[in-house]
């Protein structure tokens, strides 16, 4: 089985409104561009984070594939991010300093990582031959860096770009990170 972890695409963000952005003209052509590239073997299920620029990611893929599309908040978006914090570098920083910090949304980086892991382990059980999850940066860096036991923080998560994706491979119920996050 795979396990495709795609963060989505790039957002117009108004406001600052992180929570309810949707992607941009810019970009649901790079999303259309990356679905028509094979890069992704078919999926037999998809998932994707409730925040709208996840599903609006995931609805090309959906109509593309031919899939329903089921919204997972075990994948979502730390919750900081929901609440639009006028001070959301510092919570920031502070949570990634101290991942055990519940910050402002109430969840601490070593707990958005260990629901999103719990969720792939569980879906890691199912006979699929390809999923496809369509999520975020700090999602896909903590599920990535928890089966590579590589430290996870803030600098390596801005590594990544938006439509970065990893790839995971689940044989005989081991998960291992064959594509990370960071290497994309």
């Amino acid at each position: 089985m795979k396990i495709y972890l795609l963060r989505h695409g790039k957002v117009n963000i108004v406001n600052g409104d992180f929570f309810r952005s949707h992607l941009s003209l810019e970009g649901e052509v790079e999303v259309i561009k990356l679905m028509n590239s094979g890069v992704f073997d078919k999926p037999n299920i998809m998932f994707c984070s409730n925040f709208n620029r996840a599903v609006d990611t995931a609805k090309f893929f959906a109509e593309n594939f031919e899939l329903p599309l089921f919204i997972e908040k075990n994948v979502s978006e730390w919750k900081l991010q929901s609440l639009n914090h006028p001070n959301f570098p510092e919570e920031e920083r502070k949570g990634w300093e101290d991942k055990s910090l519940v910050v402002p949304g109430g969840e601490s980086i070593n707990y958005v990582q260990e629901r999103c892991v719990n969720f792939i382990k569980s879906i890691s059980k199912e006979d699929y031959e390809n999923i496809l999850i369509v999520t975020h940066g700090v999602t896909a860096e903590l599920i990535c860096s928890y089966f590579t036991k590589r430290e996870s923080s803030l600098e390596t998560l801005r590594l990544s770009k938006h439509l970065d994706h990893a790839i995971l491979e689940v044989d005989d119920g081991d998960i291992k990170v064959i594509k990370d996050i960071i290497s994309s």
